[in-house]
């Protein structure tokens, strides 16, 4: 069996990542690494050719080992480098040990 925390989630995470700090809604917070991805809007166009806007929060990517408990609504998540903070509103795991967080800018 692959490894794929080791092989591929571990090398993408220290290449791309950035350190940020996981503060659990119950919970002491603890640094952990992550890929983060700025939110975008962009505009698309339906069949009939009316334009709308699609909003894309913002995310994050991390080993889901680097976690010490299961993610919960609401836990946050801030960048050690701007000090903007997030609370998570959606994990998305891949099932390979990687974990994709929908982010909410917190105030």
């Amino acid at each position: 069996m692959i490894d794929f925390d080791a092989l591929v989630n571990g090398p993408a995470a220290a290449a791309f990542g950035e350190p940020l700090t996981y503060q659990p809604v119950s919970g002491p917070a603890y640094p952990i690494t992550g890929i983060f991805a700025e939110p975008y809007r962009r505009q698309e166009f339906d069949g009939d050719g009316a334009a709308h806007w699609v909003t894309v929060a913002p995310s994050v990517g991390l080993q889901q080992s680097q976690l010490k408990a299961p993610v919960a609504k609401n836990d946050r998540l801030t960048r050690a480098k701007t000090g903007e903070a997030y609370l998570v509103i959606e994990p998305q795991p891949n099932g390979i040990g990687w974990l994709n967080l929908k982010l909410k800018e917190s105030a």
